[in-house]
């Protein structure tokens, strides 16, 4: 409704009465996409980023562009920069993911660590949600991180078992990098070089992301993954 509202508006995008409407209708967005909604991403994420027309205004605004980077980081085109070379953005977002997430959930253990002993019915709990955790990681980890909805199943069961202030903390959600933020200026030198530079990047994470796949598979010996379901 307040995207609707935003075409009887007058003035150019970033207008004060299009950037107050557009914050209220980000505001609305971010928590139906941070609810655990079942099949509210699937549905909706190509309806919302691309073919409503009533959103038409509010994907020009900055507070959009944001929460679109933020929430629904893709392997489609940037409409903005159709040139972005977004695949090695996409593996630095993987990379930032499952930094925060590892992080978070130490801070979680050591936590849990000071509540032992406990009761039983609080070590299942624990349990449980680890397990659903370690699927997410090792499903991420072996399709390259290349699904999204995989990425966002994992926010939701880190948001689920840890405190929300460790999330803060920790740099989740992850915003996705530009390119900028990826390579030093010398890479920038020659089209060669910024080449080189992006393949040596997306090579050392694949590289990762194979050993991780390795180490949390479920029938790996002492795999987290697998003592957690056993458990």
């Amino acid at each position: 409704m307040y995207a609707v509202a935003m075409n009887g508006t007058r003035g150019q995008s970033g207008s004060q009465e299009r950037r107050a409407l557009a914050d209220l209708a980000v505001d609305e967005l971010e928590g139906a996409g941070h609810a655990d909604m079942s099949g509210f991403h699937p549905v909706t994420r190509s309806w919302l980023l691309i073919e409503d027309p009533d959103m038409e205004k509010l994907r020009q605004e900055s507070r959009f562009i944001r929460f679109e980077r933020e929430t629904y980081p893709h392997a489609a085109p940037d409409r903005h920069r159709p040139e972005r070379p977004l695949r090695p953005e996409m593996k630095a977002y993987g990379r930032q993911l499952l930094s925060g997430c590892a992080a978070v959930m130490e801070h979680t253990w050591r936590l849990r660590r000071g509540q032992l002993p406990a009761e039983p019915y609080v070590l299942s709990e624990w349990f449980v949600g680890e397990a659903e955790l370690w699927r997410c990681v090792e499903r991420i980890a072996s399709n390259q991180g290349r699904n999204w909805r995989d990425r966002e199943r994992l926010l939701q069961r880190v948001r689920e078992v840890a405190d929300r202030r460790l999330l803060v903390r920790c740099g989740l959600p992850s915003r996705l990098p530009e390119m900028d933020d990826l390579l030093d200026e010398a890479a920038w030198d020659t089209v060669d070089g910024v080449q080189e530079r992006i393949r040596s990047f997306e090579e050392t994470f694949e590289k990762r992301l194979s050993a991780l796949s390795l180490a949390v598979a479920v029938g790996a010996n002492g795999s987290a993954n697998r003592l957690s379901r056993s458990a």
